[in-house]
């Protein structure tokens, strides 16, 4: 169930589910900005871009493929010193670089999985997969993180909270 209202991290979200969040890096790395990601994030094209890829666990079952693009400048040095299979992107981006992640946009689409996909999160190939994409803005209005996020569509529910807008 993923409070649509509030901010939280995946670990987060589990806890309130009840579950242990656990994560995979499966790659990171640095890469230089394409034209395409210096549009979504607003940087420079060529400007270094901290990839992560992580397998996002809940009770060991994996429920997502997450895909992290972070602009660099924001938080030099990250990927040095940190293991992001123990440790919440958020809490160093927080503790370390003084970024405080206040809000995002989301889009959620439907799609089956890729070969890929099924094999790292065990499900049948063609299987429905939640697609979600977020930027994230730091304090400033800054673009700070593009990440897309494959989830398995039969392990996971999504949960929204709607609030009139003249309540």
């Amino acid at each position: 169930d993923m409070q649509l209202e509030t901010l939280t991290s995946f670990t987060e979200e589990m806890n309130q589910r009840g579950q242990r969040a656990s994560s995979r890096v499966l790659s990171q790395g640095i890469s230089l900005a394409t034209l395409a990601e210096s549009h979504l994030l607003q940087m420079p094209t060529g400007a270094s871009i901290v990839n992560i890829v992580r397998l996002r666990l809940a009770d060991e079952m994996p429920m997502a493929i997450e895909y992290t693009q972070l602009v660099e400048a924001f938080c030099p040095g990250l990927l040095n010193g940190h293991d992001f299979s123990a440790e919440s992107l958020y809490d160093v981006l927080l503790r370390q670089y003084s970024l405080r992640l206040v809000r995002a946009e989301q889009t959620i689409g439907a799609r089956r999985a890729t070969a890929e996909e099924s094999a790292l999160l065990d499900v049948q190939p063609e299987d429905p997969i939640l697609a979600i994409t977020r930027i994230t803005y730091g304090e400033n209005g800054q673009r700070v993180e593009f990440t897309r996020s494959a989830y398995a569509g039969t392990r996971y529910l999504l949960q929204a909270v709607l609030k009139s807008a003249r309540a």
